[in-house]
Protein backbone atom coordinates (compact mmCIF):
# COMPACT_ATOMS: atom_id res chain seq x y z
CA UNK A 1 0.00 0.00 0.00
CA UNK A 2 1.23 3.49 -0.81
CA UNK A 3 0.67 4.96 2.63
CA UNK A 4 2.56 8.15 2.10
CA UNK A 5 0.39 10.30 -0.13
CA UNK A 6 -1.60 13.32 1.01
CA UNK A 7 -3.23 16.11 -0.89
CA UNK A 8 -0.72 18.97 -0.87
CA UNK A 9 -0.83 20.68 -4.23
CA UNK A 10 -3.22 23.41 -5.29
CA UNK A 11 -5.79 22.89 -7.95
CA UNK A 12 -6.27 19.23 -7.16
CA UNK A 13 -2.74 18.03 -7.75
CA UNK A 14 -1.50 15.19 -5.62
CA UNK A 15 2.01 14.86 -4.33
CA UNK A 16 3.88 12.99 -1.66
CA UNK A 17 4.12 14.52 1.78
CA UNK A 18 7.90 14.18 1.57
CA UNK A 19 10.10 14.25 -1.51
CA UNK A 20 12.15 11.25 -0.42
CA UNK A 21 10.10 8.01 -0.21
CA UNK A 22 12.54 6.67 2.37
CA UNK A 23 11.11 9.25 4.78
CA UNK A 24 8.03 7.09 5.17
CA UNK A 25 10.14 4.08 6.04
CA UNK A 26 11.86 6.24 8.62
CA UNK A 27 8.55 7.30 10.16
CA UNK A 28 7.41 3.70 10.53
CA UNK A 29 10.81 2.45 11.75
CA UNK A 30 11.55 5.26 14.22
CA UNK A 31 9.21 4.08 17.04
CA UNK A 32 10.39 0.48 16.68
CA UNK A 33 14.05 1.53 16.92
CA UNK A 34 13.41 3.82 19.89
CA UNK A 35 11.40 1.17 21.72
CA UNK A 36 13.98 -1.56 21.08
CA UNK A 37 16.74 0.78 22.26
CA UNK A 38 14.79 1.59 25.42
CA UNK A 39 14.32 -2.09 26.26
CA UNK A 40 17.99 -2.81 25.55
CA UNK A 41 19.24 0.09 27.67
CA UNK A 42 16.88 -0.85 30.49
CA UNK A 43 18.22 -4.42 30.41
CA UNK A 44 21.92 -3.53 30.28
CA UNK A 45 22.19 -0.15 32.03
CA UNK A 46 19.37 -0.23 34.53
CA UNK A 47 20.59 2.53 36.87
CA UNK A 48 21.13 5.19 34.16
CA UNK A 49 17.87 4.18 32.54
CA UNK A 50 15.92 4.62 35.78
CA UNK A 51 17.43 8.10 36.06
CA UNK A 52 16.32 8.97 32.52
CA UNK A 53 12.83 7.60 33.17
CA UNK A 54 12.43 9.04 36.66
CA UNK A 55 9.68 11.44 37.69
CA UNK A 56 10.29 14.81 36.00
CA UNK A 57 13.28 13.21 34.28
CA UNK A 58 14.25 13.80 30.64
CA UNK A 59 11.74 11.33 29.19
CA UNK A 60 8.80 12.60 31.21
CA UNK A 61 9.72 16.19 30.41
CA UNK A 62 9.85 15.26 26.72
CA UNK A 63 6.38 13.73 27.08
CA UNK A 64 5.01 17.01 28.38
CA UNK A 65 6.69 18.93 25.56
CA UNK A 66 5.20 16.60 22.94
CA UNK A 67 1.76 16.95 24.51
CA UNK A 68 2.02 20.73 24.38
CA UNK A 69 2.91 20.34 20.70
CA UNK A 70 -0.19 18.16 20.27
CA UNK A 71 -2.31 20.86 21.89
CA UNK A 72 -0.92 23.52 19.56
CA UNK A 73 -1.50 21.38 16.46
CA UNK A 74 -5.03 20.53 17.62
CA UNK A 75 -5.76 24.24 18.10
CA UNK A 76 -4.43 25.00 14.60
CA UNK A 77 -6.61 22.24 13.15
CA UNK A 78 -9.66 23.53 15.02
CA UNK A 79 -9.09 27.03 13.64
CA UNK A 80 -8.54 25.76 10.09
CA UNK A 81 -11.70 23.64 10.24
CA UNK A 82 -13.69 26.57 11.63
CA UNK A 83 -12.60 28.68 8.68
CA UNK A 84 -13.87 25.92 6.37
CA UNK A 85 -17.34 25.74 7.97
CA UNK A 86 -16.56 22.46 9.75
CA UNK A 87 -17.87 23.66 13.12
CA UNK A 88 -18.52 20.22 14.60
CA UNK A 89 -15.04 18.95 13.83
CA UNK A 90 -13.61 22.28 14.95
CA UNK A 91 -15.18 21.90 18.40
CA UNK A 92 -13.90 18.32 18.70
CA UNK A 93 -10.33 19.36 17.93
CA UNK A 94 -10.59 22.29 20.33
CA UNK A 95 -11.60 19.80 23.03
CA UNK A 96 -8.66 17.61 22.03
CA UNK A 97 -6.33 20.60 22.45
CA UNK A 98 -7.64 21.11 25.98
CA UNK A 99 -7.28 17.38 26.73
CA UNK A 100 -3.65 17.42 25.55
CA UNK A 101 -2.87 20.39 27.79
CA UNK A 102 -4.52 18.63 30.72
CA UNK A 103 -2.52 15.46 30.07
CA UNK A 104 0.71 17.49 29.86
CA UNK A 105 -0.06 19.02 33.25
CA UNK A 106 -0.84 15.60 34.71
CA UNK A 107 2.45 14.17 33.44
CA UNK A 108 4.49 16.72 35.41
CA UNK A 109 2.01 16.84 38.32
CA UNK A 110 1.23 20.44 37.40
CA UNK A 111 4.75 21.54 38.25
CA UNK A 112 4.50 20.29 41.83
CA UNK A 113 8.12 19.16 42.13
CA UNK A 114 9.41 22.03 40.04
CA UNK A 115 7.86 24.64 42.32
CA UNK A 116 8.05 22.61 45.55
CA UNK A 117 4.28 22.54 46.08
CA UNK A 118 2.60 20.35 48.67
CA UNK A 119 -0.01 17.76 47.70
CA UNK A 120 -3.53 19.04 48.53
CA UNK A 121 -5.44 17.17 51.22
CA UNK A 122 -8.16 16.15 48.78
CA UNK A 123 -5.48 14.26 46.83
CA UNK A 124 -4.12 12.50 49.92
CA UNK A 125 -5.14 9.12 48.48
CA UNK A 126 -2.89 9.62 45.47
CA UNK A 127 -0.76 6.46 45.36
CA UNK A 128 2.40 8.44 44.56
CA UNK A 129 1.61 11.36 46.86
CA UNK A 130 1.46 13.75 43.88
CA UNK A 131 -0.84 16.56 42.79
CA UNK A 132 -2.49 14.76 39.90
CA UNK A 133 -5.64 12.80 39.22
CA UNK A 134 -4.39 9.87 37.14
CA UNK A 135 -2.61 8.29 40.12
CA UNK A 136 -5.74 8.19 42.27
CA UNK A 137 -6.97 4.65 43.06
CA UNK A 138 -8.90 3.26 40.12
CA UNK A 139 -8.40 6.29 37.88
CA UNK A 140 -5.08 5.34 36.32
CA UNK A 141 -6.11 1.75 35.61
CA UNK A 142 -9.37 2.91 34.03
CA UNK A 143 -7.60 5.45 31.81
CA UNK A 144 -5.08 2.80 30.77
CA UNK A 145 -7.83 0.38 29.75
CA UNK A 146 -9.56 3.11 27.74
CA UNK A 147 -6.31 3.99 25.95
CA UNK A 148 -5.46 0.33 25.40
CA UNK A 149 -8.84 -0.43 23.80
CA UNK A 150 -8.79 2.81 21.78
CA UNK A 151 -5.41 1.97 20.28
CA UNK A 152 -6.52 -1.47 19.14
CA UNK A 153 -9.59 0.14 17.57
CA UNK A 154 -7.29 2.64 15.83
CA UNK A 155 -5.09 -0.17 14.50
CA UNK A 156 -8.09 -2.07 13.11
CA UNK A 157 -9.66 1.05 11.59
CA UNK A 158 -6.35 2.08 10.01
CA UNK A 159 -6.11 -1.27 8.26
CA UNK A 160 -9.78 -1.60 7.32
CA UNK A 161 -10.29 1.92 5.95
CA UNK A 162 -7.12 1.66 3.88
CA UNK A 163 -9.12 -0.70 1.62
CA UNK A 164 -12.24 1.46 1.42
CA UNK A 165 -13.27 3.12 -1.81
CA UNK A 166 -12.31 6.82 -2.03
CA UNK A 167 -15.96 7.86 -2.06
CA UNK A 168 -16.57 6.01 1.22
CA UNK A 169 -13.55 7.50 3.01
CA UNK A 170 -14.57 10.97 1.81
CA UNK A 171 -18.14 10.43 3.02
CA UNK A 172 -17.01 9.41 6.50
CA UNK A 173 -14.14 11.94 6.58
CA UNK A 174 -11.74 9.29 7.82
CA UNK A 175 -8.87 11.67 7.07
CA UNK A 176 -9.90 13.62 10.18
CA UNK A 177 -10.14 10.81 12.70
CA UNK A 178 -8.52 7.58 11.46
CA UNK A 179 -4.69 7.46 11.68
CA UNK A 180 -2.95 6.28 8.50
CA UNK A 181 -1.44 2.76 8.67
CA UNK A 182 2.09 4.19 8.67
CA UNK A 183 1.52 5.19 12.32
CA UNK A 184 0.55 1.70 13.51
CA UNK A 185 4.11 0.96 14.80
CA UNK A 186 3.68 3.77 17.35
CA UNK A 187 0.57 2.13 18.78
CA UNK A 188 2.00 -1.39 18.73
CA UNK A 189 5.16 -0.32 20.58
CA UNK A 190 3.03 1.16 23.35
CA UNK A 191 0.79 -1.90 23.47
CA UNK A 192 3.81 -4.21 23.66
CA UNK A 193 4.72 -2.77 27.07
CA UNK A 194 2.28 -5.23 28.67
CA UNK A 195 4.08 -8.10 26.95
CA UNK A 196 7.47 -6.89 28.19
CA UNK A 197 6.15 -6.57 31.72
CA UNK A 198 4.58 -10.05 31.58
CA UNK A 199 7.85 -11.51 30.31
CA UNK A 200 9.69 -9.89 33.21
CA UNK A 201 7.27 -11.32 35.77
CA UNK A 202 7.55 -14.79 34.24
CA UNK A 203 11.30 -14.89 33.50
CA UNK A 204 13.24 -12.67 35.91
CA UNK A 205 11.08 -12.36 39.02
CA UNK A 206 13.57 -10.02 40.68
CA UNK A 207 12.59 -6.78 42.37
CA UNK A 208 15.31 -4.58 40.88
CA UNK A 209 14.52 -5.85 37.39
CA UNK A 210 10.79 -5.31 37.94
CA UNK A 211 11.52 -1.73 39.01
CA UNK A 212 13.47 -1.08 35.82
CA UNK A 213 10.80 -2.68 33.63
CA UNK A 214 8.11 -0.56 35.27
CA UNK A 215 10.01 2.55 34.16
CA UNK A 216 9.69 1.38 30.54
CA UNK A 217 6.21 2.81 30.76
CA UNK A 218 7.76 6.27 30.30
CA UNK A 219 9.31 5.66 26.84
CA UNK A 220 6.17 3.72 25.88
CA UNK A 221 4.04 6.76 26.71
CA UNK A 222 6.47 9.01 24.86
CA UNK A 223 5.97 6.91 21.72
CA UNK A 224 2.20 7.04 22.20
CA UNK A 225 2.23 10.83 22.38
CA UNK A 226 4.69 10.98 19.49
CA UNK A 227 2.28 8.99 17.34
CA UNK A 228 -0.53 11.38 18.23
CA UNK A 229 1.70 14.33 17.33
CA UNK A 230 2.53 12.77 13.95
CA UNK A 231 -1.15 12.10 13.25
CA UNK A 232 -2.13 15.67 14.10
CA UNK A 233 0.62 17.01 11.83
CA UNK A 234 -0.77 14.89 8.97
CA UNK A 235 -4.32 16.08 9.65
CA UNK A 236 -3.20 19.72 9.68
CA UNK A 237 -1.51 19.29 6.30
CA UNK A 238 -4.63 17.65 4.89
CA UNK A 239 -6.97 20.34 6.22
CA UNK A 240 -4.85 23.26 5.06
CA UNK A 241 -4.43 21.67 1.64
CA UNK A 242 -8.18 21.24 1.26
CA UNK A 243 -10.59 23.68 -0.36
CA UNK A 244 -11.32 27.01 1.28
CA UNK A 245 -14.60 28.02 2.91
CA UNK A 246 -16.39 28.94 -0.29
CA UNK A 247 -15.53 25.69 -2.07
CA UNK A 248 -16.33 23.17 0.66
CA UNK A 249 -19.72 22.15 -0.70
CA UNK A 250 -18.49 21.31 -4.17
CA UNK A 251 -15.39 19.44 -3.14
CA UNK A 252 -16.65 15.91 -2.51
CA UNK A 253 -14.98 14.52 -5.61
CA UNK A 254 -11.69 16.16 -4.66
CA UNK A 255 -11.93 14.76 -1.11
CA UNK A 256 -12.66 11.30 -2.49
CA UNK A 257 -9.56 11.33 -4.69
CA UNK A 258 -7.45 12.66 -1.82
CA UNK A 259 -8.72 10.01 0.60
CA UNK A 260 -8.04 7.31 -1.96
CA UNK A 261 -4.47 8.52 -2.36
CA UNK A 262 -4.00 8.60 1.42
CA UNK A 263 -4.98 4.97 1.94
CA UNK A 264 -3.62 3.23 -1.15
Amino acid sequence: MGLHYVRLGKGGSSTGMFRDPSSYTGIAAAPVILWAASVLIAATYSAPFRMLASEDGPIETAQAAVLVGCALLSACIALALHRRNRSGWSVLYACLAAACLWTAGEEISWGQRLFGLATPEWLAHNRQGEANLHNLPGVGSTLYRVVWCSLWVAVVLSLVTSYWKPSLTARWRTDLWVPPPILIPFWLCFLSYDAVRALDQWWFQRDHVALTVSRLQEPAEFLLYGGVLAFLAIVLVRVRAGPARGRMRGSSELQARAAGADHR
